[in-house]
């Protein structure tokens, strides 16, 4: 028996053209008994993949061909250009709050056919009828973390802490990274290009989704009334030299550490130094506690402390590099000092009379560089959200961080310039990273982020009196 109603997979397509091509005489009855396949599926097989071929009588060509063939025995259950494929495009059109699966089930309570969300997704997106003759494709509506009154109290207090930094005249630098995908969405959201602006039917400049080609990640930084150049950031794929050489850099560094904390150690054992009285400060504090707990009659007695455990050491490492992702280092060397710190120093010259305040999430290598860099942050009196003084940034927040809603309009610049890049070539990554550059710096977006920065106050408002809770609009 064929399998009647199953897809025909690439190797029994190719298959059948091999048996065709190299056995005279064959006949498709024969070739569907050895395949266990319907005799019209091998003859369709066949004779699409001879109609596509360039040259029939090369082999290679068909072979080619046949791989391409989208689903070659099953029929569509809806026909293009058809009155029914048209009902139901605009049975979408008129129902475009609910999911396809509802619209599935109207159209099967009226007509008694049932669809699947698939096939409805497919006349959505690839029939095209004389009205509407372009895709119908959904807006996707932004998730709204939960949050728990922990997060709440956070997000409260950070607003609260940020309006007052604002109405003293603060500067903020929003940071952060995005994932840039050439030839569809990683997320498989639909992608809508309607310009800015206008008012049109949504549905007239919606594109569907594409075959991811590739992504790459980029790193940028915003701040209101900045008329230069927005720093931003392409992230590749770290090379073996470059893993080699931060080997090398991060020795150096443990051993520098190594050196100044054993100094520390020495000086804590003479007197007159600030390290011996530091030491000597919690050797007084370990005895007062221990007098007490005497007199009180409490257990236990707490131990003296050595430089050792007073002056810890600890040696600065990266984990696991096998994923070749971006961790603290990278962001450290390639973001921090080499992007936003010196971006931060042009606006702090430009606002000697303002505070600067770098804005930057959660994320591990954002926090971990944050550790680690409070030293240096301190020495050059680089002020950020989650130094010692600073708020801390709330959790699940990106309402707060005003760089997100940029990240919408950057990718709506150029995600249409996408669809002429074919392929995942070096050349072709370029020319999607230029693309991005030049939407980066152009006016239409630069003035999209002066729109949503300006917003940062009203969403603050908006946060205290909602009592930090995110579920407001605006």
């Amino acid at each position: 028996m064929g399998r009647r109603g199953k897809e025909t997979s690439i190797q029994l397509r190719v298959a059948v053209v091999t048996l065709r091509f190299f056995l005279e005489g064959i006949s498709f009855l024969d070739i569907a008994n050895k395949l266990d396949l319907e005799e019209r599926t091998c003859a369709k097989v066949w004779l699409n993949a001879v109609e596509r071929a360039s040259d029939p009588n090369d082999f290679r060509d068909l072979l080619a061909c046949a791989a391409a063939l989208d689903h070659p025995g099953k029929q569509p259950r809806v026909e293009d250009g058809t009155e029914q494929s048209s009902h139901i495009r605009q049975l979408i059109l008129d129902h475009f709050d609910l999911a396809f699966i509802k619209v599935a089930h109207i159209y099967q309570a009226e007509s008694g056919v049932k669809l699947s969300r698939t096939i409805m997704e497919r006349i959505a997106h690839e029939h095209r009828d004389p009205e509407r003759p372009w895709a119908l494709v959904r807006g996707v509506r932004a998730l709204i973390p939960a949050l728990s009154g922990a997060h709440m109290n956070h997000r409260l207090l950070f607003s609260i802490w940020a309006i007052r930094k604002l109405q003293g005249g603060a500067i903020f630098i929003f940071t952060d990274e995005t994932l840039v995908a050439v030839g569809g969405d990683p997320r498989r959201k639909p992608r809508e290009t309607r310009p800015r602006g206008q008012t049109d039917e949504r549905w007239l400049h919606a594109l569907p989704n594409k075959k991811i080609q590739f992504t790459f990640m980029i790193w940028c930084a915003v701040v209101l009334g900045w008329r230069g150049p927005l720093p931003i950031k392409f992230w590749h794929g770290e090379t073996e030299e470059e893993k080699e050489r931060a080997v090398r850099q991060l020795n150096k560094e443990n051993s520098e550490r190594r050196q100044v904390v054993n100094n520390k150690r020495k000086r804590a054992l003479e007197d007159g130094t600030k390290e011996h009285q530091i030491l000597k400060d919690i050797t007084n504090r370990v005895n007062n506690e221990n007098n007490r707990r005497r007199q009180t009659g409490q257990r236990g007695r707490l131990h003296q402390k050595p430089p050792e455990k007073v002056f810890p050491y600890d040696d600065l490492t990266r984990g696991d590099r096998t994923k070749n992702g971006i961790d603290w280092y990278r962001h450290r060397q390639e973001v921090l000092r080499v992007h936003l710190y010196p971006f931060y120093f042009q606006v702090r010259a430009k606002y000697p009379d303002k505070e600067v305040w770098i804005v930057e999430d959660n994320a591990s290598p954002h926090t971990t560089a944050a550790i680690k860099e409070q030293e240096w942050r301190n020495n050059f009196s680089i002020r950020a959200v989650q130094m010692p003084g600073g708020p801390g940034w709330p959790a699940k927040s990106p309402d707060l961080n005003m760089i997100e809603p940029c990240w919408c309009d950057l990718k709506d610049e150029s995600h249409p310039r996408f669809w002429k890049l074919h392929g995942d070539s070096k050349k072709v990554v370029k020319q999607a990273e230029a693309i991005i550059l030049e939407e980066w710096r152009s006016d239409k977006v630069r003035t999209a982020i002066e729109d949503h920065y300006n917003k940062f106050p009203k969403r603050l408002l908006q946060c205290i009196a909602n009592g930090g809770n995110n579920t407001f609009k605006g």
